[in-house]
């Protein structure tokens, strides 16, 4: 392995292959799997971080989702057959899945301004 600045500058990569466009199986598969050590080793620190991203990107996607789901069948059930009752308890779900929407969404933007 050549030793130079440039070789320092880049070696913290550690997957780079040579100036070689097919690689062996073997020699693939071993790349592959320091490149997973890498960044399972660069992302550790963050883990819990990047499950509470995870968690309220799913809750804001979730609630976002449901809405128009929601909307369907307030106006097929409650609506179409009238049933008052009904209808109010799709408009507190549909209250309920857009307040979950709007809390994943502000924990999600509000989670990423604390310094590291």
């Amino acid at each position: 392995m050549p030793v130079g600045p440039a070789a320092r500058r880049d070696g913290w990569r550690g997957v780079a292959s040579e100036e070689v466009d097919e690689l062996s199986p073997d020699v693939s598969a071993l790349l592959r799997r320091r490149s997973r050590r890498l960044l399972a080793s660069l992302v550790a620190p963050y883990r819990l971080r990047l499950l509470a991203a995870a968690a309220l990107i799913a809750l804001r996607t979730g609630g976002s989702l449901s809405i128009p789901y929601l909307v369907g069948q307030a106006i097929d059930r409650g609506i179409a057959s009238g049933n008052t009752s009904l209808l109010a308890l799709y408009v507190l779900l549909i209250g309920v899945a857009a307040a979950a929407a709007a809390l994943g969404n502000f924990g999600f933007l509000r989670g990423g301004s604390s310094p590291v």
